[in-house]
């Protein structure tokens, strides 16, 4: 793993891609495969997420995410950094959230209630916002894998099933 704390030289370098001053910057908290910190403007508060387990290069997919599934429910995405230029691990900014952690131990029901219908809101948000390419692009390797084994599957009607969801996951797009 690499993990690389952001300086201020590069902090500087961030905002101006962003045009703005900084004022601030400061850790966050450790993900399991990123960083985040804290990044004060002049204008605006943003989080900098940055890739520090180079065996899940998960970010990209996340900001793409992000990108595509606007509902108010996360963060909006301002822009990914693959370049290397600033610094060495892939990035992106975001804008940044007030709010509170809730205890671990003991999280209040009211908590749970608003997670709850968090979680409601992202399942239905998904479901409608995403655009079909992700589901081809995701089904893809698995039609591609079955079609490969396919003559290994000995039960017919499972092999008929797995036919009919595959292309019909394929074709919903």
């Amino acid at each position: 793993m690499n993990k690389e704390k952001l300086n201020k030289h590069q902090v500087e370098q961030i905002c101006k891609k962003l045009n703005e001053n900084l004022i601030r910057f400061s850790f966050l908290a450790k993900g399991n495969h990123n960083s985040n910190y804290l990044l004060e403007t002049t204008k605006n508060k943003y989080a900098i997420r940055v890739e520090d387990n180079q065996q899940f290069k998960n970010l990209k997919k996340e900001f793409e995410f992000l990108k595509i599934a606007k509902s108010g429910l996360w963060p909006k995405v301002i822009f990914f950094d693959a370049s290397h230029k600033i610094i060495s691990n892939n990035y992106f900014v975001e804008e940044f959230i007030e709010g509170k952690h809730p205890s671990e131990n003991n999280p209040t029901n009211d908590f749970i209630v608003q997670m709850a219908r968090w979680f409601k809101k992202l399942h239905q948000t998904t479901k409608k916002s995403l655009k079909p390419r992700l589901l081809t692009t995701e089904v893809r390797p698995y039609y591609k894998n079955y079609l490969k084994y396919r003559d290994n599957i000995k039960d017919q009607k499972l092999q008929e099933k797995l036919n009919h969801y595959i292309l019909k996951a394929l074709s919903a797009s």
